[in-house]
């Protein structure tokens, strides 16, 4: 067999400077050791995508006040769902609502420095200009293909062409419906 801990709470004096417990100290940082361990802190089969998942507040179904811990905790409210009073917490307001007075330092956005190291870059300005390069020899393309038709001179009477100009007029007008 074993044994789950569902959680733990500590109290500790707010100005005793030996208490330093906290979620994540920086001696004990677990932040870091949850995110590296998620799958051992959420609930998979449930669908829990994230581990540490925010506690809610109020919210619950309630039928009467004493169901949300009143007076002191919170309150049944008309529409049968509990809403807590200050310094109260959980789904029916039954958990007193905790801090941590040492709060884990904001953990910085780290960029790798792969992505912007000088070979990385150099291919990126390669790719753009190869693209840039692509377009334009495209667009060249279409303008040459236009180019190459030119505007006939204009004759009320076709017999007036010369054989060269009915040769290319031809070939401009495309194949025949007939």
């Amino acid at each position: 067999g074993f044994f789950e801990i569902d959680y733990v709470r500590v109290y500790q004096a707010k100005d005793d400077p030996k208490h330093v417990l906290g979620c994540s100290t920086t001696q004990r940082p677990t932040r870091k050791f949850i995110q590296g361990n998620k799958k051992d802190y959420m609930d998979t089969e449930e669908g829990q995508k994230v581990p540490l998942l925010p506690i809610q507040r109020g919210g619950g179904y309630c039928s009467q006040d004493s169901d949300c811990g009143f007076p002191t905790k919170g309150q049944c409210h008309d529409d049968k769902y509990c809403v807590c009073e200050d310094n109260y917490t959980g789904p029916r307001c039954l958990s007193h609502a905790g801090f941590d007075d040492n709060p884990p330092p904001e953990e910085e956005l780290e960029v790798s420095r792969v992505l912007l190291s000088p070979v990385s870059m150099g291919m990126v300005a390669f790719a753009i200009i190869a693209f840039i390069a692509f377009m334009r020899l495209a667009v060249l393309r279409k303008q040459r293909r236009t180019d190459t038709y030119y505007q006939l001179p204009f004759l009320p009477d076709a017999s007036a062409l010369s054989e060269k100009d009915m040769v290319r007029a031809m070939g401009q007008q495309g194949p025949c419906d007939g």
